[in-house]
């Protein structure tokens, strides 16, 4: 494997990882929303949700 490829797959990592905290993070606002009765707020965070799982799926390819 060469530099390059090594540094383009550790940036993925580290891309991938990003996101993976991103959505623990959404997932956390989610519940305190879903407890606090805001639904306007829950679907926000169910959009940013899916684009940052859309995102970890691209990555993963």
């Amino acid at each position: 494997m060469t530099y390059s490829q090594i540094s383009r797959n550790s940036g993925s990592v580290t891309d991938m990882f990003y996101l993976e905290q991103q959505i623990k993070t959404v997932k956390k606002e989610m519940k305190r929303a879903e407890a606090a009765g805001l639904q306007e707020l829950q679907d926000q965070l169910s959009r940013r949700l899916a684009e940052l799982e859309t995102e970890l799926d691209k990555l993963g390819d």
